[in-house]
């Protein structure tokens, strides 16, 4: 990897340290995805100062973060064991 890309890394770990941190503001951030409310989306990261760089990287992760929990509960609800141990 390049010096770039270990300065990218280290920029997202710093974005997701400080949206986890605040509990309240995650919440807020995560039911804002959800709803597709942009302007919620975008009011939180002002408040948190992680905007504008960070906010395409946040919305990924979230985007993410859903898509896991989703797949891992169907997943566990349609897959006979073994398979479902595995997530």
């Amino acid at each position: 990897m390049e010096k770039k890309d270990y300065n990218k890394l280290e920029e997202f770990r710093e974005a997701i340290a400080k949206i986890t941190a605040d509990r309240e503001a995650f919440r807020d951030i995560i039911k804002a995805h959800e709803k597709q409310d942009a302007k919620g989306f975008e009011n939180i990261l002002k408040g948190l100062e992680l905007l504008p760089l960070h906010c395409i990287i946040l919305c990924r992760f979230i985007c993410w973060l859903e898509c896991t929990i989703r797949c891992e509960r169907i997943c566990k609800a349609v897959c006979p064991p073994p398979y479902s141990r595995i997530l």
